[in-house]
């Protein structure tokens, strides 16, 4: 701060300053003067949610991360399955470049990597096949 009270050589390092911390205080206004019913809502939605999920794996026999992981590979050996993308082996770094290579694919074709995993997955509706970019 003192560094910025005596260099006075740029108006603009100071005016962008003043922006930066005007938008500081109105995000901490808005985040403390906003309806703290609804962030407690929320918190506690995604505490069950988190609950339900470890309950899951542990029914199972597994750790929460062990079951999201397994999820996770799956979900990308069936888009490299889709979009023929080979995976070279079981290493989580070929599968995240099977899930590169799917992606450049369906940029090719102008389509979004995100709207074909929805396909895949079906958590969310699709309407159509995958979007266009």
């Amino acid at each position: 701060m003192s560094f910025g009270l005596g260099f006075s050589g740029s108006g603009l390092s100071v005016y962008s300053g003043r922006l930066l911390f005007a938008f500081a205080i109105v995000g901490l206004l808005d985040f403390f003067i906003a309806d703290p019913g609804k962030y407690r809502e929320f918190r506690d939605r995604e505490k069950r949610s988190r609950e339900k999920a470890r309950a899951v794996a542990h029914i199972q026999g597994k750790e929460l991360y062990g079951l999201i992981r397994e999820d996770a590979i799956s979900i990308i050996e069936a888009a490299a399955k889709k979009y023929q993308v080979e995976i070279k082996s079981r290493e989580i770094s070929d599968y995240i470049h099977a899930l590169r290579e799917a992606n450049s694919s369906l940029q090719k074709l102008n389509l979004t990597l995100f709207t074909a995993l929805r396909e895949i997955t079906k958590i969310y509706p699709v309407s159509g096949s995958a979007k266009k970019a």
